[in-house]
């Protein structure tokens, strides 16, 4: 049947015209991003997954940060401590010289004020650590709360013991209470056997110290923190899965979606054409 009122190919081929189109505008989209889901309406459940995803991505990289964190204050902790370590190392050899008999009473007076300024120094290290604003070995970095991961119930608490002078060095049954009571002894009447031992104790007792943070940083944070980095890759693979793009299979998919736009707009093309020729033979 010749027909010029109604084109049925023409609007045939402008329909699927206009299907391809909406197609390859989508297949461009992925392309350009990279992403299968670029909408809610490309795959909406795909959507309420990935969604999912990014939350517990979101999640495992902040207890990946709030844990390295809590590396570096255990690790300015512990620092802190090493340098109590080298005073209290250095504040022995003093004592075992004043122990000496050949030790002059200069010597041993000037020993002495070596030694009262180590332990003024080692107050001073106790009471000013600090990561940011929080101190760290003055005994209020009690039961502290590290967030390790993303849910709220995912956590630890960790106390640092109060590190300063009149907290260490006590022995049973010695002259002196602490290390702090050697600041300000009488050189020429002071029982240095008595400040070795308190001397001893408290550099056990910063070893001690330091041991537990190295445990607590390598047994927990650390690990942690491998732990998370793994489930990190993890969730983004499978997140990659669901969103991402074949760019190869795009590609494929694009050039063969413009080859049919192509060829449906030569058809509609061809279909108005035809109404003419159909004038054309009543000329």
């Amino acid at each position: 049947m010749l027909s010029i009122n109604t084109n049925k190919p023409a609007f045939n081929a402008a329909t699927i015209a206009f299907k391809i189109s909406s197609d390859l505008e989508k297949t461009q989209m992925r392309m350009a991003t990279g992403k299968k889901i670029n909408s809610a309406a490309d795959n909406p459940a795909g959507l309420v997954i990935v969604k999912q995803l990014d939350s517990q991505i979101a999640g495992v990289e902040q207890a990946i940060n709030n844990t390295k964190n809590g590396i570096s204050l255990i690790k300015t902790a512990e620092n802190a401590l090493d340098e109590m370590n080298k005073l209290l190392e250095k504040a022995k050899k003093l004592t075992l010289d004043n122990l000496n008999a050949s030790t002059s009473a200069e010597a041993r007076e000037a020993n002495q004020t070596e030694i009262n300024n180590i332990v003024q120094t080692i107050n001073r290290i106790a009471q000013n650590t600090r990561f940011g604003t929080t101190n760290l070995l003055d005994g209020t970095f009690s039961n502290r709360r590290f967030q390790l991961g993303e849910g709220g119930s995912e956590f630890v608490t960790f106390s640092i013991s109060n590190m300063q002078a009149t907290q260490i060095g006590v022995v049973t049954g010695n002259a002196y209470a602490n290390l702090n009571a050697l600041d300000g002894l009488n050189s020429g009447t002071a029982n240095y056997s008595d400040v070795l031992a308190v001397i001893n104790d408290a550099i056990n007792d910063v070893t001690a110290e330091r041991g537990r943070l190295g445990a607590f940083q390598s047994n927990t944070l650390e690990t942690n923190l491998n732990s998370l980095n793994e489930r990190r890759q993890q969730l983004l693979k499978s997140k990659g899965v669901i969103e991402d793009a074949d760019m190869a299979e795009e590609s494929v998919t694009y050039n063969k979606q413009l080859a049919q736009y192509q060829l449906a707009l030569l058809t509609l093309q061809q279909s108005n054409q035809r109404a003419g020729q159909i004038l054309s033979l009543f000329g």
